[in-house]
């Protein structure tokens, strides 16, 4: 048997992906802070806090994606291998807050798993 490396090789009984847990789990948000504010046209930086936030993790502000960014010091200890965070940290531009009322912000884990989180409200007061 040849045992040299050859790119056309492909595995005759492929394994499946062997870690216990989810990868992406799907998201929940508990809190978001603040939960308002009173002006429009302004950028306003939210934290939102929950279960299953991970490094991929985007929020869907007025389902508009938003990058976000983990809070690293809220790390769960046990995950370093996939990390999972208990909070995140998003920008919203100024744009997406151009008038008074309610905003759905959700957030979603990338697939093969992940899914999208429940929703909560953001407000904007007069």
């Amino acid at each position: 048997m040849d045992t040299s490396y050859t790119p056309e090789f492909a595995n005759p009984l492929p394994r499946g992906f062997a870690v216990g847990g989810f990868i992406n789990p799907t998201p929940f948000i508990r809190v978001i802070y603040p939960v308002s504010v009173s002006r429009t046209r302004q950028e306003v930086t939210l934290r939102i806090g929950g279960t299953n936030l991970v490094d991929e993790s985007v929020v869907e502000f007025d389902g508009v994606e938003v990058a976000s960014e983990p809070v690293a010091s809220t790390l769960l200890e046990e995950t370093r291998f996939n990390p999972v965070y208990t909070q995140l940290k998003v920008t919203v531009p100024a744009g997406l807050l151009t008038r008074v009322g309610s905003y759905s912000v959700m957030v979603k884990n990338p697939r093969s798993q992940g899914g999208t989180s429940n929703q909560v409200t953001f407000f904007v007061a007069p």
